[in-house]
């Protein structure tokens, strides 16, 4: 197989590198127990563990021969290379990361292609991923119970016979999983990241003592019927925007934190991606103090959540909820008594939707905004932004 090269602009990001301890050199700890994370990156194929991205020494040590001579990676490249072990032959992605070029053999492996036609004359390999999922054996159902709702969520169905499940933690690191015929027959796993500057991927927030202003936050117990109180039910938990990072995070959210600011100036705003059931969400963060402050103890003055992007799901006040028809949403904003909503607006931002907008002109940068798609009827999508230029 000829191999692929192609130049990319990786972005520079971090990862939680599972360490190995002092091993011989060439030597390969394939005794790990895998982690039931997807996003540790692991597999096992015959029962060795595999690391993504791992040396390029380690993955000859586990017995694979590189079927292409050494030859040159330019920097920021990636070349897809086929390796032999015995019968069995698999693409692995070679990557070069760095500002330089190097040779094949100084490259790192960030991930594997296997597929159906790789394993159809070698029906005693097994290849295991975290959480039990097996090649050859589970299914959608299965998947989607080990790992959640793929990042695909509205077409991960191709046909009756063919799901594609994609599970994508950033750039140039996802998961892409494809059952046919009700089984798993392919996997792509890519991990492109430098391991010489790995840390922890992920934070709840328990390092960070909570200020002031978010002990002070009281979460809603209830929904209510007020849309402009901008209580919002998000991933079936209560909030009230601007809500504090610090209570996603109590709900199981976590930060990415090497895609994440880690503190925000005075009145200044910061952008951080949070994670819960292998889906992530980027939100922007205020911080309201008179001091800079870590993003736990900044708020989250917009969410929004789309149907035809996200896996998420949203219901405010009234009840009006994503996948709601169109005339379920608008004799929904019809019967809320005139206290709570004086008015809405009806607008056209493009020829195929239809915007209600609900808002009080009396105060700027807030508002609900609740899109819906006039071919299907269905809401896809709804913003809720409420930022106050100080916190009462």
């Amino acid at each position: 197989m000829k191999k692929r090269v192609v130049s990319v602009l990786v972005v520079c990001c971090l990862f939680l590198f599972v360490g190995v301890g002092a091993l011989a050199a060439n030597e390969v700890d394939t005794d790990q127990e895998m982690s039931d994370d997807l996003y540790s990156f692991q597999l096992k194929i015959d029962g060795d563990l595999y690391q993504f991205p791992m040396p390029f020494e380690d993955l000859l040590a586990l017995g694979w021969r590189c079927m292409e001579d050494s030859f040159d990676m330019e920097e920021n490249s990636v070349a897809s290379i086929e390796f032999k072990k015995g019968y069995l032959g698999l693409d692995f992605e070679l990557i070069n990361q760095g500002e330089e070029t190097i040779s094949s053999e100084e490259s790192l492996v960030g991930g594997v292609g296997i597929y159906s036609y790789d394993l159809e004359d070698m029906p005693e390999t097994s290849v295991e991923l975290p959480g039990g999922i097996v090649y050859g054996v589970s299914g959608t159902e299965d998947i989607i119970a080990a790992y959640g709702m793929p990042e695909n969520c509205n077409d991960y169905i191709i046909d009756e016979n063919t799901s594609s499940l994609r599970y994508q933690y950033w750039t140039y690191r996802f998961v892409s999983l494809q059952v046919y015929d009700g089984v798993l027959s392919a996997i792509e796993l890519w991990n492109f990241v430098d391991t010489a500057n790995a840390k922890a991927a992920l934070s709840d927030g328990s390092d960070v003592t909570p200020c002031e202003l978010v002990e002070n936050y009281v979460a809603p117990e209830e929904l209510g019927e007020e849309p402009l109180s901008y209580i919002m039910e998000f991933e079936g938990d209560l909030y009230q925007i601007p809500a504090p990072l610090y209570a996603f995070l109590e709900n199981g959210w976590k930060i990415q934190t090497e895609y994440s600011d880690s503190m925000v100036d005075s009145y200044e705003y910061g952008s951080v991606s949070i994670m819960r059931d292998n889906q992530t969400i980027r939100v922007a963060v205020v911080n309201y103090d008179t001091v800079a402050r870590e993003v736990e103890n900044c708020f989250v003055p917009l969410i929004k959540v789309d149907n035809y992007s996200d896996v998420f799901s949203m219901t405010i006040p009234s009840g009006i909820t994503t996948g709601m028809s169109d005339e379920d949403v608008r004799s929904t904003l019809d019967s809320i008594p005139k206290e709570y909503l004086p008015k809405y607006w009806v607008n056209s931002p493009s020829e195929d939707t239809t915007e209600y907008e609900l808002r009080d002109f009396d105060y700027d940068n807030q508002g609900i905004k609740i899109l819906v798609n006039k071919t299907t009827n269905i809401l896809t999508k709804i913003e809720i932004y409420h930022l106050p230029e100080r916190l009462s």
